[in-house]
C-alpha cells in the first residue's frame, strides 16, 4: 500500500502540469497503454492483499491482455512478428481460453438457488424482540452478515475475513463444530465477548456423497488431530436437539431452535 501511495505522489509531482491543465495533445507515445498497465499492477497488488478486490483487477487485466492483439505495440517492445503469425497466435490464445472457460461458464449458468428462506423473518423478529441491542452474535459467516444487515445487532466475525485477526476469531467461532471439549469451546467464545452463537442445523449434517471430505466435521478432523478421538460437538448438538437433552451441550443453552440454532453463551 505504501508503494502505491509513493507511486501516486511521484506521478502527480512529475505530471502535475498535464493533470491540472492540458491545452494540447500529449506527445508521449502509448501513454494510455502505460496508464492501464500501471493501474492493472496496482489493482493486482490490492487483489493479493484483499482477495475480494479481484473484482477491480479482472477488468483491467482483460484490458491489458488486449494489448497482445496490437501488432504496433508488439513492435514497440522489439517483438516483431509476421502479421499472419500474430493473428494465428491470438486466435490460438482465445481458443485455449474458451476451451477451459466455456464449461465453467456453462456450469455457473446452470446453477439454480433459492434466495428466499421462509425461516429468516421469524428468526430476525426473535432477535429484535428477545435480545438486547448490544448483544453480540457470532456464527456462520453468511448468517452473521444477515444479522448485521437486518437487525443491526453487533457481530463478532465479519464476512470480510482476510484480516489475520478476523480469521483467528472465525476459527474460534467454528470450533463449535469441532471435536474440542464443549466446555473449552464455551470458554473460548465467552472470552471473545459474544453473547450468542448461531449456526444452521444443516451445518452439522453428514458430508455430501458427491463431495467427499466436504463437511465441517471432516475439515476439523484434518485440522485438529489432537481431538480426533473425541465425540464431535455436532453429534452432541444433534442429541440436544433431536432427543431434547440440552444437558449434553452445557454450559451452552439453546435459545432458539428451528432451521437456525442459537446457543446462548
Amino acid at each position: 500500500m505504501l508503494g502505491i501511495l509513493l507511486f501516486v505522489v511521484c506521478f502527480f509531482v512529475t505530471e502535475r502540469e498535464e493533470l491540472l491543465c492540458r491545452s494540447r495533445e500529449r506527445g508521449k507515445a502509448y501513454a494510455d497503454i502505460f496508464y492501464n498497465v500501471v493501474q492493472t499492477f496496482c489493482y493486482s497488488v490490492m487483489a493479493l492483499l484483499i482477495m475480494r478486490l479481484k473484482l477491480f483487477m479482472t477488468p483491467h487485466l482483460c484490458i491489458s491482455c488486449a494489448i497482445l492483439a496490437n501488432n504496433k505495440m508488439m513492435k514497440a517492445i522489439n517483438i516483431r512478428l509476421n502479421r499472419h503469425i500474430h493473428a494465428v497466435l491470438i486466435i490460438a490464445i482465445i481458443s485455449a481460453m474458451a476451451f477451459t472457460g466455456k464449461p465453467k461458464v456453462e456450469k455457473l449458468l446452470r446453477l439454480e438457488g433459492n434466495y428466499i428462506h421462509s425461516e429468516d423473518k421469524p428468526f430476525f423478529e426473535w432477535i429484535l424482540t428477545e435480545t438486547r441491542e448490544n448483544d453480540v452474535f457470532a456464527g456462520s459467516m453468511l448468517i452473521t452478515a444477515m444479522i448485521k444487515l437486518s437487525t443491526l445487532r453487533p457481530i463478532l466475525n465479519h464476512p470480510h475475513y482476510e484480516d489475520a485477526r478476523m480469521r483467528k476469531t472465525t476459527e474460534k467461532v467454528y470450533s463449535l463444530l469441532s471435536r474440542k471439549p464443549i466446555s473449552e469451546v464455551h470458554s473460548t467464545l465467552k472470552m471473545t465477548g459474544a453473547n450468542y452463537v448461531v449456526f444452521l442445523l444443516s451445518d452439522c449434517s453428514a458430508e455430501p456423497t458427491d463431495q467427499p471430505l466436504c463437511s465441517f466435521q471432516r475439515l476439523w478432523d484434518g485440522y485438529d488431530k489432537e481431538n480426533i478421538h473425541r465425540i464431535s460437538n455436532c453429534d452432541l448438538i444433534e442429541i440436544a436437539v433431536n432427543q431434547h437433552d440440552p444437558s449434553v451441550i452445557l454450559p451452552f443453552t439453546i435459545a432458539y431452535e428451528r432451521d437456525y440454532l442459537v446457543l446462548k453463551i
